[in-house]
């Protein structure tokens, strides 16, 4: 995700950026910045679990709970098996995965 962003700038022609990221956005913010420095002028990152402990914690149970995280991470596979069923995959998100939290709401 870090290198879309960064070939969206080229695209538009934006030169360095000021870049906020924001829970998952900011491992993506932080990836970007690692891999292109030269681009970011300033960097802001909030409520963003460091990777690390992520993969210290890392377990069978977590992974089922949140396997989207990782399945997101495979190129252009998410993207290929969601188009067109958008409305399936958000109904999951809305009402499974919704309901099992309790400030998770189906309206």
């Amino acid at each position: 995700m870090a290198n879309d962003i960064v070939e969206l700038l080229k695209a538009l022609g934006v030169g360095r950026i000021a870049l906020v990221g924001h829970d998952r956005g900011a491992r993506v913010a932080t990836r970007l910045v690692k891999d292109h420095p030269d681009i970011v002028d300033r960097l802001v990152v909030m409520d963003n679990v460091p990777t690390r402990v992520v993969a210290r914690e890392m377990n069978a149970k977590v992974a089922r709970e949140y396997w989207f995280f990782m399945f997101h991470q495979i190129p252009d596979l998410p993207e290929a098996l969601i188009a067109g069923r958008e409305d399936i995959w958000l109904r999951h998100f809305f009402s499974d995965w919704a309901s099992r939290h309790p400030s998770g709401s189906t309206r």
